[in-house]
């Protein structure tokens, strides 16, 4: 007899038991929480950033401007020193009005591409290359708008409008009297202008343009007609963008 067969008592025991069930498989446990204890604390949410100061500047003609204050902007005058803001605006203020004298002549000016370069190279040799007039740009709070708003703005206090109410304005009610072609490639080259602002209305981009889009100049007159009629088309277009 074997020796364990001596505890085989059942007043003791009891009948012997059935076999347990067989236990299933282990899964794997759900994906932890994210966060502590253990990991990485969350990030903490952006703060939103505060609101820009505005300041009314006054001028010469008493009527005030609404200006942002920026304080990580510096701004230079003419001579490459340091100015404020607010002489920055000034100065500007005075050159411009020394080479337009009212509203209508602002927009006869801006609307004619030679003329318009004309007055930027006057600007430019006064000391407002491109990047000081951007700096305008961002001190009234027209970061999306043409010069020419900024510039109406300093001059006769016009509010601003965005470069896309502008065009958009044209598309919707200034080309129904043009031919579907014509009026097709002004379409164009107005949603370029809302990207790129009047730096995309010059001579030199509608010939680009026409040769882009058309493969030659000679080809395009054979759509849309002779130079000068396509060239009086686009002028058109600008007169009523700057309307």
């Amino acid at each position: 007899m074997k020796a364990h067969e001596n505890f085989n008592d059942p007043t003791w025991d009891g009948p012997p038991l059935p076999p347990d069930d067989p236990r299933p498989p282990r899964t794997p446990p759900d994906d932890p929480p994210e966060g502590p204890p253990g990991g990485l604390p969350p990030e903490p949410p952006t703060p939103p950033e505060p609101p820009q100061e505005k300041v009314f500047v006054k001028l010469s003609d008493g009527r005030e401007r609404e200006i942002l204050y920026l304080r990580s902007t510096s701004y230079w005058g003419p001579d490459g020193k340091p100015i404020s803001a607010q002489e920055f605006l000034e100065r500007l203020f005075g050159d411009l009005r020394g080479l337009i004298v009212n509203e209508d002549a602002m927009r006869k000016t801006w609307s004619d591409p030679e003329n318009r370069e004309r007055l930027l190279k006057q600007l430019e040799e006064r000391g407002y290359d491109d990047e000081k007039l951007n700096d305008m740009r961002l001190l009234i709070g027209a970061n999306d708008s043409d010069l020419f708003d900024v510039f109406s703005y300093i001059l006769f206090t016009l509010e601003p409008l965005t470069r896309e109410q502008r065009s958009t304005a044209v598309k919707q009610t200034g080309l129904s009297d043009f031919a579907a072609e014509m009026r097709e490639l002004m379409f164009g080259i107005l949603e370029t202008y809302e990207i790129g602002g009047h730096k995309e209305l010059s001579d030199e981009k509608l010939q680009q343009t026409l040769v882009s889009q058309f493969g030659s100049v000679r080809e395009a007159k054979s759509k849309l007609g002779e130079v000068a009629h396509i060239r009086s088309s686009y002028r058109t277009v600008q007169k009523r963008l700057y309307s």
